[in-house]
């Protein structure tokens, strides 16, 4: 996301940035969602410490890619592997690799 002088004097509410900024400088974890006073927001974790914000959380307008939250997102769906108690074997190859060489998922 883009990171703005209002975004670094954010101290709550829900955040709707007017500046049109959207050079992507900093990463965030959007953590849920929710409607406050009929306004779509996005709550964030942001890394800044907890003086930030929220208590280091923020919220900002969801559904307009404001300060480019919407536009290059990474995401993940967890996989269940604590019920059946399913656990990574290494290969091999995995035993003998340096530990330094980055590995893909197959």
């Amino acid at each position: 996301m883009a990171t703005t002088d209002a975004l670094h004097a954010y101290t709550g509410g829900v955040f709707c940035d007017d500046t049109g900024d959207m050079e992507i400088s900093h990463d965030i974890s959007i953590i849920g969602y929710g409607v406050e006073d009929g306004q779509n927001y996005w709550l964030v974790r942001n890394s800044w410490g907890t003086h930030f914000g929220e208590d280091g959380f923020f919220r900002i307008v969801r559904g307009v890619d404001n300060i480019a939250i919407e536009s290059a997102c990474a995401w993940a769906t967890p996989k269940d592997t604590w019920t059946n108690d399913e656990r990574h074997k290494n290969t091999i190859q995995e035993q003998y690799e340096p530990p330094s060489v980055t590995r893909k998922s197959p």
